[in-house]
């Protein structure tokens, strides 16, 4: 196994058979999160970089014959980066309006529903500002996204 950094990761997938979501949840303890056509999976993966984590487990779905269809982007609202770096609302919309171009606060990566922040950038900012404000994981960059997706869609011959 390559040994690098952990990356928390996201797949859409395939719905699942039984047999592989208790394969998923024993071998990749993956969280599989069912929705009507599809499947998301979530899963810590460690590599050199985001792609070749990825590239090893998409191997590893392969043999298991789960398709994996694209890497999803962890999008988060203000409310929900408030949560998850247990602080309060207000400082986060400190961070997201009055302050962004002070503080460095990322963009926004698009503005529906108020604005939606990937939680990647987001997460590493947060590791800046304090340690203890990012949960420890190496989340993927827009860039990521990009590269991880474009591998997958020409594997799948569509490019």
């Amino acid at each position: 196994m390559v040994r690098g950094t952990w990356y928390e990761l996201a797949f859409l997938v395939d719905p699942l058979s039984e047999r592989q979501e208790s394969l998923v949840l024993d071998h990749f303890d993956a969280v599989p999160r069912i929705f009507a056509g599809g499947c998301e999976l979530a899963l810590a993966a460690e590599g050199p970089s985001v792609l070749a984590a990825v590239q090893g487990v998409v191997l590893d779905l392969d043999r298991q014959d789960i398709r994996v269809h694209r890497l999803v982007e962890d999008l988060v609202t203000r409310s929900a980066i408030a949560e998850r770096a247990g602080v309060a609302p207000g400082t986060v919309d400190e961070w997201t309006r009055e302050m962004r171009e002070r503080v460095g606060f990322p963009l926004p990566f698009t503005a529906s529903a108020g604005g939606l922040w990937l939680w990647g950038p987001v997460n590493r900012w947060l590791g800046t500002l304090a340690p203890d404000l990012s949960d420890g994981f190496t989340h993927p960059e827009i860039s990521d996204h990009v590269e991880v997706n474009q591998w997958l869609l020409s594997r799948a011959g569509m490019l």
